[in-house]
């Protein structure tokens, strides 16, 4: 199943059979972070009749390796959890936390 959109006029937006923007990617555009935004009504819609299920994995780390001073933390954290969109729309998970140190054998 498709989401039925076509280009619009404006560069980098998308819309519906109804020629209403449902889509549109504004750094296209303008300056800013590349991102795609999509009307929420619409999403739904399309999720609902898809039978779809939207979801975002989430996954970090960051390390702090080679101090040799004794005072610096050395350790490795990592972060990472899942985000999905319930049919009422609202955005339900969570997110986890994970610090290690590091061991050092010499």
């Amino acid at each position: 199943m498709s989401l039925g959109l076509k280009p619009s006029r404006i560069e980098g937006a998308y819309c519906n059979h109804d020629n209403e923007i449902v889509c549109d990617a504004p750094s296209v555009c303008e300056r800013g972070p590349a991102c795609l935004l999509m009307r929420k009504d619409y999403l739904l819609e399309y999720l609902n009749q898809s039978k779809f299920s939207l979801v975002w994995i989430v996954q970090g780390e960051k390390q702090i390796t080679g101090n040799t001073r004794k005072d610096l933390p050395t350790f490795d954290y990592k972060v990472g959890g899942v985000f999905y969109l319930e049919e009422s729309g609202k955005i339900e998970g969570n997110i986890e936390n994970f610090i290690r140190p590091y061991k050092w054998s010499r």
